[in-house]
């Protein structure tokens, strides 16, 4: 039969089994996240950039930010446009 100390050894074993899986799960799930965000970032800027009929330039995007935010503060239509679920 196992002592107590053994079986307390054995015990903070597994604790640190446990702890090394948890970590793993969630750094495999943060990397996911991150990719995912990643592709969705780049998805929007390849249409947008579709739409301009051109690449992106320097000041470009602080002027689609505020071209967004201007719809935002004239009356929320875009976020009324993204959260329509009649997509044409």
């Amino acid at each position: 039969m196992a002592t107590a100390e053994e079986r307390l050894a054995k015990i903070k074993e597994k604790q640190a089994q446990l702890k090394a899986q948890e970590k793993k799960i969630i750094t495999q799930e943060k990397a996911k996240e991150r990719k995912l965000r990643t592709k969705r970032l780049i998805e929007i800027g390849g249409t947008a950039e579709s739409i301009l009929g051109r690449p992106f330039q320097d000041d470009d995007l602080q002027k689609f930010a505020n071209f967004l935010k201007q719809q935002e503060a004239r009356g929320n239509y875009y976020s009324k446009a993204m959260n329509n679920t009649n997509t044409q």
